[in-house]
């Protein structure tokens, strides 16, 4: 039989006798069955001819078994590139090796032969030289000229040869040999004019040289080569390649030249349009995706028919689209039809690149005609698919349907919501298919739930349109925990449809919430290292990710905040996840890097655990609150509380420091550096922008953190204020809203730290801005905390204040001087009395014009009831009035001077006394100021009594000013005083 016959040659083989051996497989040949047995045979028999040096006999053998329709066949070629490189016909022999290393790219064996083959080649190339090749494709003669190409395709794998090339102007005997007219118009037809677009293809990876060939060649000569696709795939895919590398060298290619070069490569209609390259693109997305099947015969063709598909999905979602080149490509070019086929293949990884070029040919709707028109296309095409009877086609319709709702959630909304229904229905409708193939259905239907309930027009969905107790099966999907990808994914829609579907919220409640902790637990404790294989989103996703995601949602509600908690793996696993996420290598496509969905997860459910309500509730509105309690209560109703008593400030800390001291400040930190491309080692930063929504979350769940002020510290050490400026910016991707709350956290952290401490690099400065910006807030607690994070950073130096005057000088601090607001009104003027010590805004005091309006504000404030406010203007008075040119001023602007003897008194502390005793120690050197305060009663009676001070510099102060007034003579109103009190004892 076969197999004995053949085990026989074997055995000659082995023992050297080659003559024998062939006997046997000659024998067995004749006995073989199948194509296979026979390729065997024949390649084995190529091995006894080289053996032989019967290098012709061995050639016959190998291309016979190439020809037999069967998988790869390295030996084959190997063994005939051996016979061709002894029967001298290098070029044959270079090629065979070369399709062998496509094929087996790690073979070593394979290096030396093409190595020394194409060395050989080299030589030949040297003895005729490229100019003398070049001329050679001139002849009439083809054999001359095949030769002569094959040669070239050689020689200029070495770069110093295409280089040579170029030099020589090479590519116009090439582009000429292609051009050759034949009946059906521009056409690649033979083998000659086919090796020679491949030798352009080569030397156009160089991106210069692309650009020198397609320009002198045309854009349109290329197009047309390009949109061949239906005829010749790989000719389609070598001119697109050509095409693409010189599209990406210039921008200013010459896309339009003469019109009549065109020929029949553009339609009337088509050739309108400024970017015909477009519709190329489009044309041959369409012939790819009718008519490119995967074969494992054909290596070359299967790889660049799938760089084909890949490039002409880039070059559709590049093109710079215009509204009436879409509405052409779609209606005419049948684009969205052929977008949806491509998603609806085999082909998983070229998932995002669909969707990219689907989101660009949707994105301009001129009406709500043409929105509808798409969505009618859409179900046109995936009504028969989610309605046949085998359960591929149901996949098809299933992966269609999640690429658009990837690429136009909107589009895609409105095409699930009608057909919602029919969607869950694949979750039980193959019960007798292979579970692999339920699996597949089930998870692809979990996934087209999860992405659409991103949408809170899909969460509001009306009943009549997605009745609840349709979605019984995602409630049975989360109570199974045999397949966590799928049960994760069920619990994600679920989590989310319950913000906007009372009966979902009551399911996930019930029992205190008892599945949907169950379902997580189960989630958490089957978190697989490794990662899923993508089945929509071209987003590699694991589990444990799934789970934070579904926590995300569930944490909205209260009660699920507390019971995650109890779950032991559940802050870890959250916090493993965010590390994760955080070291991952980014994807080159945003959509398909699965740490922007989890880093978003991560931090949104560590804001729902620690979020409490009772610091956005301010003291007004709590007193407010209690007297309509006590309303409702007199009226016999039973008031809803605002605040859930799930989130008491007790309760609320403690989930906080549960989170902090676990570990969430520096994970959270870790998230948020990568997402904001913020250099950490080895955390490589994400690509694109991080969204508003992003860093609105973020910036809330660090001012969450900040409000408690023994975890300010934590902040600081782990690097929360470049994060915090980054938010605070008026660059960052997020809301005004989100802005100001990373203002204020930072706010929080310069009130109670040392400035030169907890900010370095140049951030005191870099923090002033958004202070200034919160100083114009609306919130009267923005504004306390942003003076208040001010004053503290003016004391730090004087480029701090420099850089505070700098932001608008005084006016924006005078007007909240006056606010009737008493706390606002304190923190002004002591941000003011650090203020003065900047030499800027101790000039503005030097101004005779608008000096004495300033100086009448802070005497009068002097004269307020908030003692915090008058020790500062105390102070302020204190260091200006060391210019006695300012002492002038003051005087003219005090009605009186009886608050200056005032807080001298001992009704104020010592500190209240140390400026006063420096005020009027300036003061007393103007004779027309000292004779005012001799006058006011109590006057030496309270310079007596600080004579005798125990502060060294309040008795130094007042020394000086008992020395101006015995220099100015106005003493004798002192005797008289004593003399009078010494007569009434």
């Amino acid at each position: 039989n076969y197999q004995s016959l053949k085990d026989k040659g074997n055995e000659f083989y082995q023992k050297k006798n080659y003559q024998k051996a062939l006997e046997q497989y000659a024998e067995a040949f004749k006995v073989a069955e199948t194509d296979e047995d026979r390729a065997i045979v024949l390649i084995n028999r190529a091995a006894c001819h080289n053996a032989l040096q019967d290098w012709e006999s061995a050639v016959i053998d190998t291309t016979k078994a190439l020809e037999l329709p069967i998988p790869r066949k390295p030996k084959a070629l190997f063994r005939r590139a051996h016979a061709y490189e002894n029967l001298k016909k290098l070029e044959e022999a270079f090629n065979d090796l070369r399709l062998l290393k496509n094929i087996s790219p790690n073979d070593q064996e394979v290096n030396a032969p093409l190595k020394r083959v194409h060395s050989l080649l080299l030589e030949k190339s040297g003895q005729t030289g490229i100019k003398g090749l070049l001329n050679e494709l001139k002849s009439d003669d083809l054999d001359k000229q095949e030769r002569a190409i094959d040669t070239i395709r050689a020689a200029i794998q070495d770069s110093s040869q295409a280089i040579e090339l170029m030099k020589a102007r090479g590519f116009e005997p090439l582009l000429e040999l292609i051009k050759k007219p034949n009946e059906s118009g521009v056409r690649v037809e033979t083998q000659t004019q086919k090796k020679a677009l491949q030798i352009l293809n080569i030397i156009c990876e160089e991106k210069a040289h692309s650009l020198q060939i397609v320009n002198s060649a045309g854009v349109p000569f290329f197009v047309e080569l390009a949109t061949n696709g239906k005829e010749d795939e790989k000719t389609a895919t070598t001119s697109l390649f050509i095409l693409t590398r010189a599209l990406v060298a210039h921008d200013d290619i010459v896309i339009r030249p003469k019109k009549e070069k065109w020929d029949h490569s553009l339609s009337p209609e088509e050739s309108k349009f400024r970017n015909p390259i477009l519709h190329a693109y489009g044309r041959i997305l369409t012939a790819s995706a009718e008519n490119f099947k995967e074969s494992d015969s054909e290596i070359e063709n299967v790889k660049e028919g799938k760089e084909l598909i890949d490039y002409a999905l880039d070059g559709v979602a590049k093109a710079p689209w215009r509204f009436e080149e879409s509405q052409f490509a779609i209606e005419k070019g049948n684009l969205i039809e052929t977008l949806l086929r491509v998603a609806s293949g085999p082909r998983r990884n070229n998932f995002s690149l669909v969707a990219v070029a689907f989101s660009k040919s949707t994105e301009k709707y001129n009406s709500k005609a043409t929105f509808a028109d798409m969505e009618k296309r859409i179900l046109g095409f995936l009504g028969p698919l989610l309605k046949g009877e085998d359960v591929h086609t149901h996949i098809r319709g299933l992966s269609a349907l999640l690429c658009v709702l990837m690429a136009d959630p909107e589009l895609g909304i409105g095409v699930l919501s009608h057909m919602a229904s029919d969607v869950l229905l694949n979750i039980t409708c193959f019960p007798k298919a292979p579970v692999s193939q339920q699996r597949h259905l089930q998870l692809l239907t979990a996934e087209i739930f999860a992405a659409a309930t991103d949408n809170e027009d899909f969460r509001n969905m009306k009943k009549d349109i997605l009745p609840t107790e349709e979605l019984f099966p995602l409630f049975e999907l989360v109570e199974k925990d045999d397949f966590p990808p799928l049960q994760a994914r069920a619990l994600v829609s679920l989590a989310k449809l319950a913000s906007g579907s009372e009966e979902v919220r009551d399911y996930l409640l019930k029992d205190e919430g008892k599945k949907a902790v169950k379902a997580l637990q189960s989630l958490l404790n089957n978190t697989p290292k490794e990662q899923e294989t993508p089945y929509l989103l071209g987003v590699e996703r694991s589990v444990g990710q799934w789970a934070v995601e579904a926590a995300c949602f569930l944490t909205k509600m209260p009660i699920f905040s507390e019971k995650l908690l109890t779950i032991p793996r559940f802050l870890p696993v959250l916090f493993e996840t965010a590390y994760s996420s955080a070291k991952s290598t980014p994807s080159p496509t945003p959509s398909k890097d699965a740490s922007r969905f989890t880093a978003f997860s991560v931090v949104h459910t560590i804001l729902n655990l620690i979020f409490n309500p009772n610091n956005t509730i301010s003291k007004s509105d709590k007193e407010m609150e209690e007297e309509l309690v006590k309303l409702k209560k007199m009226a016999g109703d039973v008031p809803k509380p605002r605040v859930s008593p799930l989130q008491t400030p007790e309760l609320c800390a403690e989930r906080l420091k549960r989170v902090v001291d676990e570990g969430g400040i520096p994970a959270l930190l870790a998230v948020a550096r990568r997402v904001l491309g913020i250099a950490s080692k080895g955390a490589p930063a994400v690509q694109g922008k991080p969204t508003e929504g992003f860093c609105d979350v973020l910036a809330f769940t660090l001012l969450e953190i900040a409000w408690v002020v023994q975890y300010r510290g934590n902040l600081i050490s782990e690097g929360a204020v470049k994060v915090l400026l980054m938010l605070a910016s008026t660059d960052s991707p997020g809301s005004k809203k989100g802005q100001i709350s990373a203002a204020q956290a930072l706010a929080k952290i310069a009130i109670t730290t040392n400035p030169n401490i907890a900010f370095t690099g140049g951030q005191e400065f870099d923090i002033i801005r958004p202070l200034h910006t919160l100083t114009k807030s609306e919130e009267p607690l923005h504004q306390l905390e942003a003076l208040l994070a001010l004053t503290n950073l003016a004391s730090a130096s004087e480029q701090i204040r420099e850089t505070i005057a700098a932001g608008g000088g005084l006016e924006w601090l005078e007007s909240m001087q006056l606010t009737e607001d008493v706390q606002i009104k304190r923190a002004a003027c002591e941000l003011g009395c650090n203020m003065i010590l900047c030499e800027t805004v101790w000039r503005l005091y030097l101004d005779p014009e608008r000096a004495p309006r300033r100086l009448k504000l802070w005497y009068l404030f002097l004269q307020e009831d908030d003692y915090r406010t008058q020790r500062a203007c105390a102070g302020t008075l204190a260091t200006l009035s060391e210019e006695e040119k300012i002492c002038v001023m003051l005087n003219a602007e005090s009605t009186n001077v009886d608050i200056y003897v005032e807080i001298l008194s001992d009704e104020y502390p010592e500190e209240m006394h140390h400026r006063a005793a420096v005020l009027v120690q300036n003061l007393t050197r103007v004779k027309e100021i000292s004779e005012r305060l001799v006058k006011v009663e109590g006057f030496f009676h309270h310079l007596l009594r600080l004579s005798n001070a125990n502060s060294p510099e309040i008795k130094a102060c007042i020394k000086d000013t008992w020395m101006h007034l015995k220099n100015q003579d106005l003493l004798g109103g002192f005797y008289d005083q004593l003399n009078a009190e010494e007569n009434a004892n």
